[in-house]
């Protein structure tokens, strides 16, 4: 199964977000996440056994992070071959990355993941996928009508299974853990 670990977006965020933005994504050629996808991606395991997901959930109900205090900011894109526009957290990104952090070293202790990703985490929410012209052009417009969300309550997260479909993918929620 391909799956990865998640912080969740309260509701209201996630439908603001979407609203503000996806009508711009679609304007300049680029396809909208669906709303109910968008999340901070804290781990992207790729295909991993049941095993090792039995594994991961097992390590997620030991593991204790607080909740924090955030607040989406400018949409922006990761370069001039990026494929993907994204929302960082203007507030929060510390305590993000802290929460990966740690979760990526007891992840690591896991045999079929030892060659997870070791990129520079950068705690954002993926809003639109498409080509970099037109996702430059959409960071560049977006500051017109998207000036960030309110402040919300991160307080869950979540080991998600992702299905790939012909559109778009859906997410299985394998196992949710409270943050305290």
């Amino acid at each position: 199964m391909r799956a990865f670990i998640a912080l969740c977006i309260p509701e209201q965020i996630r439908k603001s977000l979407y609203a503000e933005l996806s009508g711009l994504a679609i304007r300049c050629g680029a396809k909208p996440i669906p709303e109910q996808n968008l999340h901070i991606t804290l781990e992207f395991l790729g295909d991993i056994s049941e095993d090792t997901a039995n594994t991961v959930s097992s390590l997620m109900k030991s593991f204790e992070a607080s909740s924090f205090e955030a607040k989406l900011g400018p949409v922006s894109t990761f370069g001039n071959k990026s494929s993907v526009a994204f929302v960082g957290l203007e507030k929060g990104a510390e305590d993000a990355a802290s929460i990966q952090e740690r979760l990526h070293s007891g992840l690591l202790n896991v045999t079929e993941l030892l060659d997870i990703d070791k990129r520079v985490f950068v705690p954002h929410v993926s809003i639109a996928r498409g080509q970099s012209k037109s996702l430059n052009k959409m960071a560049e417009l977006s500051s017109k009508c998207w000036k960030g969300s309110e402040l919300f309550i991160v307080n869950r997260m979540e080991f998600k299974k992702s299905i790939l479909g012909k559109s778009s993918a859906a997410y299985e929620t394998i196992f949710e853990k409270e943050l305290l």
